[in-house]
């Protein structure tokens, strides 16, 4: 770690784009959060990046990619899911750029799929079996809910 930034940590991703297209890489996360408690979120990042954020395809090859057009990210990483005490909504949800998935919208207990779209923040997330999607709120087209 130099004294003028925090080395960021490759976190393994699959991104949602608005134009339709999916990228499978790395984003880089700071592994201390703002906030002090474990690795910064993906979330987080996207928020304060700017325009642009740097990422790494699969094949190794580096590009910036504008923050404003990801429309979801999917983390394969099951220690990123959020909120243990949730309850989980089934839906289905369809993204900008034609992207469909399916999982549990996580909730607080007497919390109703509205109340989590309307809450303050640009992201929602999305528990998919052993991972999750965090989905941008702007880029959502539709959310059916599930039986």
């Amino acid at each position: 770690m130099s004294r003028l930034r925090v080395e960021k940590t490759p976190l393994r991703v699959r991104l949602y784009l608005a134009d339709g297209t999916r990228a499978e890489g790395d984003l880089f996360v700071s592994p201390v959060s703002p906030a002090g408690a474990g690795p910064q979120p993906v979330w987080q990042l996207l928020e304060e990046a700017g325009p642009v954020v740097p990422f790494r395809d699969v094949e190794g090859r580096f590009c910036l990619v504008g923050t404003g057009q990801v429309a979801a990210v999917e983390i394969r990483d099951p220690g990123s899911q959020p909120a243990p005490w949730a309850r989980a909504v089934p839906v289905e949800v369809r993204l900008a750029g034609g992207h469909e998935l399916a999982g549990d919208l996580l909730l607080e207990a007497q919390g109703r799929p509205v109340d989590a779209l309307r809450t303050p923040g640009e992201w929602v997330f999305v528990r998919r079996s052993d991972h999750g999607v965090w989905v941008r709120k702007a880029l959502l087209v539709v959310l059916k809910l599930g039986e």
